[in-house]
């Protein structure tokens, strides 16, 4: 038996086959097509949102654009943002290309972002809060602080579809948002990803970047500097058909979720592991189901369970460990990452799929049970 890291969501294909004929016979196959526009006027109705949300090529460019507008909005050139240095690394790697210095900040029992050790400056202009393993972070006290602090908050939450705070999404509370439509997520149209803003000015300056800073294709006017980061229309049918299911696909979900819960939750009782604080207003889609040890190695864990064939992995990487950011020293305002460091190296990633079988479930718990008793 093996348990593979991902197993990604796929449409029927007779019904994606049937529209994908359709694009090809009409040779309309991107620039704002039909099945873009319906796309986001869909993902406008699930997610209950004020205006159209407005869907990119990928998660980053998603998030990349979102901070540009907001750059271009509030006519922000070089400037600062707090963001948390456990997430991926696209979420920092956005801010660097839009020219923002990232000052890192730790995160707490819920692996979000902590504030309560951020120290603010003139020049800190964003807070780039992120979801991790679909948890979301305190979006009611980060609001807070940044009204006090008149700092944007923008959420990373690429790869929190589904997750919601008191049966609600952020962007029913007014917070800008992003998410990813990569194949591995919970949700997916292949490749895409879509920002979703209550802010009309924002929304326009969206729609302008995703293609070359252009609002009306006739003229070929530029009004901001945009990329080219349209959605194909074949990722739009796939991301359709998948929204269509995706009530199903969080059934059952949720079911697995109940019983990877109660199983590590026993493991974390015998003091073999600490688990992700999910808060009781939170529902969490655990895009992997995060373990932190206590006295064993994530290495060892993982070689033992590859044995198995069961494909665990260390997902987020402490952005301010890797090459790249390490290089230029982006610790010099010696940020308290205790939290961060202490369990950075100790986390694993559990498989966690919406298609799990039980006899897989049973296999996994059995294998994880041997790795903690010892057992050959």
């Amino acid at each position: 038996m093996s348990i593979e890291t991902i197993s990604p969501q796929i449409p029927n294909y007779n019904v994606i086959s049937k529209k994908f004929k359709k694009c090809f016979d009409e040779k309309y196959l991107t620039n704002d097509g039909r099945n873009l526009l319906e796309f986001e006027k869909n993902l406008q109705k699930y997610f209950k949102s004020k205006i159209k949300p407005v869907v990119f090529c990928n998660g980053e460019m998603s998030l990349y654009s979102l901070i540009q507008a907001w750059k271009i909005h509030l006519k922000i050139d070089k400037c600062k943002a707090l963001v948390p240095s456990f997430t991926f690394s696209g979420t920092v790697n956005a801010l660097v290309q839009n020219n923002i210095e990232p000052i890192f900040c730790d995160i707490d029992s819920t692996l979000t972002i902590d504030l309560s050790k951020a120290k603010i400056d003139k020049d800190i202009k964003f807070v780039i809060a992120a979801s991790v393993y679909g948890n979301i972070p305190d979006i009611i006290n980060i609001k807070k602080f940044c009204k006090k602090n008149n700092l944007v908050f923008i959420l990373d939450n690429a790869p929190g579809f589904c997750s919601r705070i008191n049966n609600k999404f952020p962007n029913n509370y007014n917070v800008d948002q992003i998410y990813s439509f990569h194949a591995t997520k919970i949700f997916n149209s292949v490749e895409g990803g879509c920002a979703i803003t209550s802010n009309k000015s924002i929304q326009k300056i969206l729609k302008a970047l995703r293609n070359f800073g252009q609002l009306d294709k006739k003229t070929n006017d530029v009004i901001v500097p945009g990329l080219n980061s349209k959605m194909s229309e074949l990722s739009a049918i796939v991301g359709l058909e998948n929204l269509k299911n995706i009530n199903l696909i969080l059934s059952k979900r949720k079911q697995v979720i109940k019983r990877y819960t109660e199983f590590f939750k026993t493991l974390e009782n015998k003091n073999f592991i600490s688990l992700m604080n999910v808060k009781k207003n939170i529902f969490c889609n655990f895009f992997f189901f995060p373990i932190i040890l206590k006295n064993k190695s994530s290495q060892q864990f993982i070689n033992f369970m590859n044995k198995k064939k069961i494909y665990c992995r260390t997902y987020y990487k402490s952005v301010h460990t890797l090459t790249y950011y390490k290089k230029i020293n982006l610790l010099k305002s010696k940020s308290d990452l205790s939290f961060t460091n202490k369990i950075k190296n100790k986390i694993i990633a559990i498989p966690l799929h919406s298609e799990m079988k039980n006899k897989q479930i049973g296999y996994l718990f059995k294998s994880v049970e041997q790795f903690f008793m010892h057992k050959k």
